[in-house]
């Protein structure tokens, strides 16, 4: 009992600081309600599929990177100049399928359809999650509208951020494989992968752990290689020669989307080796759990370490990739009061 009682304590400690947390995002939320939408990041990833699609411009291109910076700043910044504000269209090409309803339409008129549109999807992410972490129903009554809230779930949705979309397509994936429908999770992922950074990690861990148990769960690797050959198939039709043009377009990424929280911790030299120790330790991790059953608790804290050692990742909104492993906190510390089953012991009042 003593065990429970501490168990219980944390638990509501736990759960105090991330309401705190959560309530901290208000006046972010009344900034969204009540302020005209701008410019936003769904503006270069737009710009560059209607160029793609519909006047067959090289959405890499030094060109169509100049319009996208007049867009935002009225100026073309130059080459190398103030790097830290360089955008570009920095995704694979075949994100420009999922844009392609909406390049007929002027950019102002898809700002609040994409504001719904992203915050549905948040929604079904945070049921996701909260589903397969084995999280009590009842729960996402409270639990919603507080994720919704917070500060990560509020920047992203201000900024239309793709990485929204994406943190649910993985919440999807994860579900999928959760309920055994692996060709669908494989599918999910590859999806997933318009934004490499936020998933790239995941990806690993999840295709090692379908390889291991080939005999049940190929069809996740099947789902994903499939998924991927025709996406980036595609995109090599759409554009021939794509991928080095995508890589090249990642350097400037990294000048603008900035270094990785342990780069910025540590600085540049001292970041990337703690970068590379991370994750040669976090591959190591993986290659151990490989035959577990569960793979959430692995995948949670892949991506939890993901947001601190990949650049790209420090924006406040990549936190909501901390979500399953927030939730797995919770389910293992319950607050009294809460009838539920965990680890053979019911907690009653």
């Amino acid at each position: 009992m003593p065990a429970l009682k501490t168990r219980s304590i944390v638990g509501g400690v736990i759960r105090a600081l991330l309401v705190f947390f959560a309530v901290v995002g208000t006046p972010h939320l009344l900034r969204v309600i009540s302020n005209r939408p701008t410019l936003s990041d769904l503006y270069p990833v737009w710009f560059g599929s209607r160029e793609l699609l519909v006047h067959h411009r090289n959405p890499y291109s030094p060109e169509v990177s100049r319009e996208i910076q007049m867009a935002f700043y009225g100026a073309d910044l130059g080459p190398g100049a103030r790097e830290d504000q360089q955008c570009c269209f920095a995704y694979p090409v075949y994100v420009s399928f999922l844009l392609a309803p909406t390049v007929g339409a002027d950019f102002s008129s898809l700002q609040f359809p994409a504001l719904i549109l992203l915050t549905v999807l948040t929604v079904i992410s945070v049921v996701c999650w909260h589903a397969v972490t084995r999280g009590v129903a009842r729960d996402l009554i409270w639990v919603v509208p507080l994720v919704l809230i917070s500060p990560p779930v509020m920047q992203g949705l201000d900024l239309r951020q793709s990485g929204m979309l994406v943190a649910a397509l993985m919440a999807l994936a994860a579900i999928l494989a959760d309920r055994r429908h692996f060709a669908l999770a494989g599918i999910a992922l590859a999806l997933a992968s318009i934004k490499p950074q936020m998933c790239v990690l995941p990806i690993v861990w999840m295709v090692l752990w379908a390889i291991h148990g080939w005999a049940a769960r190929k069809n996740l690797v099947i789902g994903f290689g499939a998924a991927m050959a025709l996406l980036a198939g595609g995109g090599e039709v759409l554009l021939p020669g794509w991928i080095s043009d995508f890589l090249a377009q990642l350097r400037i990424y990294r000048d603008y989307a900035g270094a990785s929280m342990l780069e910025l911790l540590y600085g540049r030299d001292v970041g990337l080796a703690l970068t590379t120790l991370f994750i040669f330790c976090l591959f190591l991790v993986m290659w151990r759990r490989r035959a577990v059953a569960d793979f959430m608790p692995t995948l949670a804290f892949v991506l939890a370490v993901e947001v601190v050692v990949l650049p790209g990742l420090k924006s406040l909104l990549n936190l909501v990739l901390l979500l399953p492993g927030i939730f797995i906190l919770l389910s293992k510390y319950p607050v009294f009061g809460v009838d539920t089953v965990k680890d053979g012991l019911t907690l009653e009042p």
